[in-house]
């Protein structure tokens, strides 16, 4: 994977954008490959309130609440099954 692909992934995965001018700049001049240059890298990345976006469409993602259907509706497993006993 080049530097700049690993940039656009780094990107949409923490930001759900694209990579701004810095990250462009570092994957560009091929210093993505350094471990401390990436990890900072990072570390900036998800100090910037653009990351919230990670939790935010990880957590909707992995949670997927409007597939839980109404409030109330019995508990389903994870194959679709209801997880609560019948009475």
């Amino acid at each position: 994977m080049s530097d700049v692909e690993l940039a656009s992934r780094l990107s949409f995965f923490l930001w759900s954008s694209l990579p701004d001018d810095e990250l462009l700049a570092a994957a560009e001049a091929g210093r993505l490959g350094d471990p401390a240059e990436l990890e900072w890298q990072v570390r900036r990345m998800v100090a910037d309130p653009r990351s919230s976006a990670l939790t935010e469409n990880f957590a909707g993602q992995w949670l997927q609440p409007s597939a839980a259907g109404p409030a109330g509706s019995p508990a389903t497993g994870a194959c679709g099954t209801r997880s609560t006993p019948r009475s």
